[in-house]
């Protein structure tokens, strides 16, 4: 691969929204755009593209977890994979984890990308019993916020109701 792609940080990471009662998926989606050299789109194709995990943001650290996607399909530098659907995605997701990523046989592109939220809602695991009830929250109104690359896109009241 003669470019020397790098990766615009429009990755969104998306958990797949499952019923209540089904088992807690363990992938979670990953998009992002290549841009050439040029800052300009890749050409559309397939590329290799090879995905790790780290602790730090930066630095030769080993990556706790690793995984190869072979043709991945690109249209106007746009990709789309789902982690952990080659090598499961078995780490715990309480502490803040990093995203590398590698095209074909090239260097890793940088900077890594920071987790958001969404891979660590997978802790959720953790909840006795898997449900979550009143007693097991403090009372009151809580907020979500919707963030894309640290910036907040939506904002939701929510009221806990007894």
């Amino acid at each position: 691969m003669g470019l020397a792609p790098r990766l615009l940080v429009v990755g969104l990471l998306l958990v797949a929204a499952w019923p209540a009662q089904a088992a807690i998926p363990q992938t979670m989606g990953y998009q992002g755009l290549l841009l050439g050299a040029d800052n300009a789109p890749v050409p559309d194709g397939p590329y290799d593209l090879t995905f790790k995990i780290y602790n730090v943001g930066a630095g030769p650290d080993a990556p706790l977890w690793t995984e190869a996607q072979p043709a991945v399909p690109v249209t106007r530098g746009v990709f789309s994979v789902l982690l952990g659907s080659v090598s499961p995605l078995v780490l715990a997701f309480d502490r803040p984890y990093w995203l590398g990523i590698t095209v074909g046989a090239g260097v890793e592109l940088s900077p890594r990308v920071a987790l958001a939220s969404s891979p660590y809602s997978l802790n959720a695991q953790g909840i006795v019993d898997g449900t979550v009830t009143a007693p097991k929250v403090a009372a009151g109104i809580y907020f979500a916020t919707l963030r894309v690359n640290g910036q907040a896109v939506a904002r939701r009241r929510l009221v806990l109701l007894r």
